[in-house]
């Protein structure tokens, strides 16, 4: 199935600027089908017409990982990194590789359910991606790094009474005035966690509407 499944690198004038940093775009592109081979043997819904295209960019980048990305649909992501490579060319192939499991964990959920416009669907959603980065890739990002259950059952709540309210999303999930950070999705690792206990897999997981993962969580 890889073979119909496409990498490539948009053409960017920041390209420059990363190749002499030691990051050229066949490493780019290397680095993200080796992610990609490792995905799709694991997800058996992401789709066969998957296109995966990286560029240098300066926007959305998350600091400690100098990357950031974006799945769009079941056929699409998008992938990008600072091009002054503030953490090295090497560190930096490393987390492009570990961003396919996240992003492809994304589009095989959307090929395999209609979500909502829940803020809570969102939480699962980030949560099931982190978590199968943790579990298949061998890494624990910050993102997925919860609190105790008293704490993530009240930002649970918090998230689930914002209803479909996305003027609230990036408050939520990226950087809270009240100094927190990643809530939804530290909420939404810490409910597939729950979930987990049911016996069922990240894999199997993936599949199930927001409202089963919630159900099996046991957390209301």
């Amino acid at each position: 199935m890889i073979n119909k499944m496409k990498v490539y690198a948009f053409e960017a004038t920041d390209w420059a600027e990363a190749e002499r940093r030691g990051l050229t775009k066949r490493k780019a592109i290397a680095a993200i089908e080796e992610g990609l081979k490792a995905t799709a043997k694991l997800l058996p819904t992401l789709s066969k017409h998957l296109n995966i295209a990286v560029r240098p960019y300066f926007m959305g980048i998350i600091p400690e990982y100098g990357t950031g990305a974006r799945t769009h649909d079941s056929e699409f992501i998008e992938i990008w990194f600072d091009k002054s490579l503030p953490h090295g060319a090497e560190k930096t192939l490393k987390f492009l590789y570990l961003t396919v499991f996240h992003e492809g964990n994304h589009a095989a959920r959307w090929n395999s359910i209609e979500a909502d416009n829940r803020l809570v669907e969102a939480a699962v959603f980030e949560g099931l991606a982190t978590v199968f980065e943790r579990e298949y890739a061998g890494y624990r990002p910050l993102y997925g790094k919860y609190e105790d259950d008293a704490t993530m059952q009240k930002w649970f709540d918090e998230i689930k009474a914002a209803g479909e309210d996305w003027s609230k999303y990036d408050k939520l999930f990226y950087d809270n005035p009240d100094g927190r950070r990643w809530v939804g999705y530290k909420t939404g690792t810490w409910i597939i966690d729950k979930a987990l206990k049911s016996g069922k897999s990240v894999i199997e997981l993936t599949t199930l509407p927001a409202d089963e993962i919630i159900a099996l969580a046991n957390i209301g």
